[in-house]
């Protein structure tokens, strides 16, 4: 039986680390000013009615395709609400539940879907 012999490896002279990058990142538009005029606005929970806790967005931020919705920004102030943590939790995991919310922000500020033919 033939035994491989393992070589010494150097792992400093073999990392390469990521360059930084060149660009700037962009400013974000979800701000703690934002995120108070919400609050302000809502005062409690828009689902239940209860005391709120947590600024949610209506569109996830990871569902925002600017070209299907009437929105400039995923941090529009239509696109915000102001949730309690069990109503943001159950708008988080339950899609039925998001669509309601969804219609129900649609009747306080308009669509906020695109109408497509």
């Amino acid at each position: 039986m033939l035994r491989k012999k393992w070589l010494p490896v150097n792992l400093a002279e073999e990392f390469h680390p990521v360059p930084v990058p060149k660009h700037k990142r962009k400013k974000s538009t979800y701000t703690s000013e934002l995120r108070e005029l919400i609050k302000e606005r809502d005062q409690v929970c828009q689902s239940c009615g209860g005391p709120g806790d947590e600024v949610h967005h209506v569109i996830p931020r990871g569902r925002f395709y600017r070209k299907w919705y009437t929105l400039d920004d995923v941090n529009d102030e239509r696109n915000l609400m102001y949730l309690c943590w069990p109503c943001h939790h159950k708008a988080t995991t339950d899609n039925a539940e998001l669509e309601r919310l969804i219609k129900l922000q649609e009747e306080r500020f308009g669509p906020l879907r695109k109408q497509f033919e």
